[in-house]
């Protein structure tokens, strides 16, 4: 045999390789698009479960309600006039303009304004959701940083759960 000959034969072998490599990578792609597409149905499946279950529980809510607008993007928007009225705590005023759930994390978004003559804030509150019933759904946990009198600061809250069916929210000092 000829070196010429030897040479387009390894050139043959590893061209071979090479398509052999690529059909197994390629369906290898595949097969892991397939198990996503099934880890993801079985996701669904028990999110429907867990939803079931937790309604039971009514621990929470993940059913939209009259309470709730959902956007194009998914995003859930509580509509509850109940949850804008303001709230006040050891003399500060706190006005919820927003409550959304978007990927199972609620952000809760508002306004703290101190209506006293001393520095307020500095510390830790708890902020219960409730059905329409009065019913305790979740707790968020949150922080106010200082505010001097007449001022007012912002208030972001968010939490992995889902809260935003809430009829009303509960605010107080931890």
């Amino acid at each position: 045999m000829k070196t010429q000959e030897k040479k387009m034969i390894i050139i043959i072998i590893i061209a071979g390789l090479i398509i052999l490599g690529g059909i197994l990578i390629f369906r290898n792609i595949n097969n892991k698009e397939t198990e996503l597409e099934i880890k993801s149905e079985k996701n669904i499946i028990q999110e429907d479960q867990s939803v079931e279950n937790n309604n039971e529980n009514q621990n929470t809510f993940v059913i939209p309600n009259e309470f709730t607008e959902i956007s194009s993007d998914g995003t859930r928007l509580n509509v509850s006039n109940k949850i804008k009225e303001t709230k006040n705590v050891d003399g500060l005023e706190i006005k919820i303009t927003q409550l959304t759930e978007k990927d199972n994390v609620t952000k809760l978004l508002g306004t703290v304004t101190n209506k006293t003559n001393e520095v307020k804030g500095e510390c830790y509150i708890k902020i219960i959701a409730k059905d329409q019933s009065g019913n305790q759904i979740a707790e968020i946990g949150g922080y106010i940083g200082e505010t001097k009198p007449g001022e007012t600061s912002q208030l972001n809250c968010s939490a992995t759960l889902d809260c935003v069916n809430a009829y009303d929210i509960e605010i107080s000092k931890k």
